[in-house]
């Protein structure tokens, strides 16, 4: 396809849908999003509907961390060290801590039908805001909305391990579904202590070896804080928050295909500045902040750590980062908040461990957004 009429098409398509997340409609169904969540609180629990969904969305994402915990300590037990035999295999799912572990997925899947409904009702706000930005949202590049499905058709393990591992994620998540996903191997590996079913044996040992590679540590735990954040952006924030998204998310999606040309390159900046002219207006919004700090750790963690990127490496543009960096500061000045402490513990950690690109953005991340990092490390440049 020809990159000129794919950057045309796709710059348009975001200026056009910015103006559409701040209808009063989109502020609706975000508005019954948020409540929804909060119900999953049982009653007799203090605080504003976003402390209560904050709470659920909390919950949420505490039942994947340990969801993942105790499959992270199954995959350790069967397959750190050399191949095991069947029998031993058998017995080392039979001791009192892999038995433990199975029982936790068996509990999590279980305490899971409570969200179906959420789902639901995720879905549905989601197709309603893409039906008021005429469907344009859905036909960026790079963007992607889960999907109800029927009983039959539900991720199996394999599929729940692949969206673990996706960057980035939809921009709606159905948790449910994906819990059922991911807690659904705890059956077969009861049949595998019971000896039954032993022709799903060797299937079920090489899902639960796949596991390590959805693991990155930094990304744990915050499916649903994300997907709150986006839906307090929509409904306080006039979606800057999220348009900011849909352009990184659309921009990672086109660039490693091609080289803009200057031309090109002038209508992706020109665009940015455009669907962000008004911070000034949104920047109070904790779930505009919120989302913007998410949108600047994801693009750090999609940068290349070596000198030659990877195929599933983001070598974004510096002109783009500068403008993340910009923006962030601009929405952030005097700001404080436990959110933004967060995340400046998480790419603390980032700047710690990584390497090349990776490294170097997110210690320019955390000089925006930390007031103590420049003073313990030495000054660094924003831009």
């Amino acid at each position: 396809m020809d990159q000129s009429f794919v950057a045309h098409w796709t710059t348009l398509s975001i200026l056009a849908i910015k103006p559409t997340l701040s209808h009063h409609l989109v502020k609706v169904y975000m508005e019954g999003a948020v409540s929804n969540l909060a119900s999953l609180i049982l009653e007799g629990h203090d605080g504003t509907v976003d402390d209560l969904a904050l709470q659920a969305a909390a919950r949420i994402d505490e039942d994947f961390k340990q969801a993942l915990e105790s499959l992270l300590k199954l995959h350790s037990v069967l397959f750190l060290g050399p191949e095991l035999t069947e029998p031993q295999v058998r017995e080392r799912l039979s001791t009192e801590d892999s038995r433990h572990q199975i029982a936790e997925l068996e509990r999590i899947h279980d305490e899971a039908d409570r969200m179906r409904y959420l789902d639901r009702g995720i879905y549905e706000a989601w197709r309603n805001i893409n039906g008021v930005t005429q469907k344009l949202t859905s036909q960026l590049p790079g963007i992607q909305f889960d999907n109800i499905l029927s009983d039959a058709e539900l991720p199996n393990f394999g599929e729940a391990v692949h969206f673990l591992s996706i960057s980035p994620k939809p921009l709606s998540v159905l948790p449910w579904q994906h819990l059922q996903g991911l807690c659904s191997i705890a059956p077969k590996l009861r049949d595998i202590i019971q000896s039954q079913n032993t022709t799903e044996y060797r299937g079920t040992l090489a899902s639960l070896k796949s596991l390590v590679k959805a693991t990155d540590r930094y990304n744990r735990g915050l499916i649903m804080e994300s997907q709150l954040a986006r839906w307090q952006d929509l409904r306080d924030g006039g979606g800057l928050g999220v348009a900011v998204e849909l352009f990184f998310i659309t921009l990672g999606k086109v660039l490693p295909t091609s080289t803009l040309e200057v031309s090109q390159h002038d209508l992706y900046i020109g665009a940015f500045k455009s669907i962000t002219y008004d911070w000034e207006k949104r920047k109070d919004s904790h779930g505009t902040q919120k989302v913007i700090l998410n949108v600047a750790f994801d693009l750090t963690m999609r940068l290349p750590e070596l000198e030659f990127p990877l195929d599933t490496d983001f070598d974004c543009p510096e002109d783009f980062k500068a403008c993340l960096l910009k923006l962030l500061s601009n929405i952030l000045k005097r700001q404080t908040g436990p959110h933004i402490d967060e995340a400046a513990h998480r790419l603390r950690d980032v700047w710690r461990d990584s390497l090349g690109q990776r490294r170097k953005f997110a210690e320019r991340v955390l000089v925006v957004i930390d007031p103590h990092f420049s003073y313990s490390h030495g000054p660094v440049s924003v831009v």
